[in-house]
């Protein structure tokens, strides 16, 4: 067993020794690319589309068109009009899921109690973009929805 012993500790020996041969660095040592590798096309095309301009495109579209599109997010739409059901009520809000979309919502129902996990029909004044007050509800259509 002494034999084996002597083994290993030449392998350990061995182990350490090759550790400790110089590295040709020349191989490994690739630079991060800096800007100056960088092509100039790229550079150009990022300048030929700035991203500002891109984001505040869409809010000037929407006072382009007009706003008889059933959109529930435009601001400038006093109302909107909602299919939806009533998830839950707590002191004069009331929890919606707005089936257009599957989007929750809370609404200001002035204390009305709605009945829960059926279809409403709902017509909502807009107060701001994420605020919306009930002005009427049916179980059947309102109108022209």
């Amino acid at each position: 067993s002494n034999r084996f012993k002597n083994e290993d500790i030449e392998e350990v020996e061995y182990a350490e020794s090759f550790h400790h041969t110089p590295t040709h660095e020349v191989v490994y040592d690739i630079p991060f690319p800096s800007d100056e590798d960088i092509p100039e096309e790229l550079f150009e095309y990022e300048d030929m589309y700035p991203q500002q301009e891109y984001v505040s495109i869409p809010q000037e579209t929407e006072h382009v068109f007009p706003v008889q599109q059933g959109v529930a997010d435009v601001g400038d739409m006093d109302f909107v009009r909602w299919t939806a059901k009533v998830i839950e009520q707590e002191q004069g809000l009331t929890r919606v899921i707005n089936m257009s979309n599957k989007k929750r919502y809370w609404i200001h129902t002035e204390g009305e109690i709605l009945p829960k996990n059926q279809l409403l029909y709902m017509k909502l004044e807009v107060d701001s973009p994420y605020s919306y007050t009930l002005v009427e509800w049916s179980n059947r259509q309102l109108g022209n929805i």
